[in-house]
């Protein structure tokens, strides 16, 4: 039999009904020699993973196991305290307890339970891990800013960029650095149980996260006159809020489910809806000026245009 998983395992414990736990590559190479719950594990980080073993009728019971030592503590208790009134600056390094300074790069950064700190720094450093067990607010919501880290973890605590009332209107980048590599120990791992690991790079909430990024008037339109391979303009509705440089995606109109394309605005005439790309079409995609519903029985086949672009990214 073959049981394939999906992410590294230290082991797999292969369990035969009335007989001792089998160890990991047990299985011979003469087929004579077999016996229940012999295995072999293939474990490679790229390529095939699996467990093939043998399993005569009382069944064979697998466990497999992400980590046996040298494996991640669970993280201490948190203490969760009421926020507090006094704002605090990240640029300030009274802000970072009696010892503390302003975080530097490569560094472990925690925003304790019960401050209230507020990000008014643009060029942050890369960071390693950065823990939220307070409340951590963009303090100006105009402002550029990238946050740089190889893991976040929103654990207690509370994580804001702008509000339903008061989005944010400036540039955000939350840029997740970690390593994808994979070793026989990897201390990039988060084990969180035993089915369940974290990969080397992630932004993982179990408090509160609330990001309310720049309103956009329409995130799906339809393009309005029929595009061809190498042209360098499409026509969509008019009165829209495109700028030079967002992303668009023009989904397929044709038998081919592959001709999905990407493209940059150049320029875009809310008057007539003419939008200029940077780059000519690979494709043809389908477009008239009314919807086609009354013909098709209700489907307007007009191609989709989406608004890919979004002012808060990570």
């Amino acid at each position: 039999m073959i049981s394939s998983f999906d992410t590294k395992r230290h082991a797999v414990w292969v369990d035969v009904p009335g007989q001792s736990r089998k160890s990991n590559n047990t299985l011979p190479l003469d087929p004579l020699l077999w016996e229940p719950g012999q295995n072999v594990v293939f474990n490679r980080t790229r390529g095939k993973r699996e467990t093939h073993f043998i399993m005569d009728r009382r069944g064979v019971k697998l466990t497999g196991k992400a980590c046996l030592i040298n494996c991640n503590p669970k993280p201490p208790p948190v203490v969760v305290k009421p926020v507090e009134t006094k704002l605090r600056l990240w640029s300030d390094k009274d802000s970072w307890g009696t010892d503390g300074h302003v975080p530097l790069n490569g560094e472990n950064v925690t925003i304790e339970s019960g401050w209230n700190m507020l990000l008014d720094v643009g060029d942050l450093p890369r960071f390693d891990i950065v823990t939220i067990n307070g409340k951590l607010s963009v303090y100006n919501l105009s402002m550029d800013f990238t946050l740089r880290a190889n893991k976040i973890l929103i654990r207690v605590g509370e994580f804001h960029i702008g509000s339903k009332d008061k989005p944010y209107l400036g540039n955000a980048l939350i840029q997740l650095n970690g390593t994808n590599n994979e070793t026989e120990h990897d201390d990039h791992r988060y084990i969180l149980s035993e089915k369940l690991e974290s990969g080397g790079a992630y932004i993982a909430n179990i408090g509160l996260l609330k990001f309310y990024g720049k309103p956009r008037k329409q995130l799906m339109t339809r393009l309005r006159k029929e595009a061809y391979k190498g042209d360098e303009f499409i026509i969509v509705d008019p009165n829209l809020d495109f700028d030079r440089g967002d992303l668009l995606a023009l989904l397929p109109t044709s038998y081919d489910s592959k001709h999905t394309e990407k493209v940059v605005v150049n320029s875009y005439d809310p008057k007539f809806g003419n939008v200029t790309l940077e780059k000519p079409l690979n494709y043809y995609h389908y477009g008239a000026k009314l919807s086609t519903a009354k013909k098709y029985n209700g489907v307007d086949i007009r191609g989709e245009v989406l608004l890919l672009s979004r002012n808060i990214k990570i």
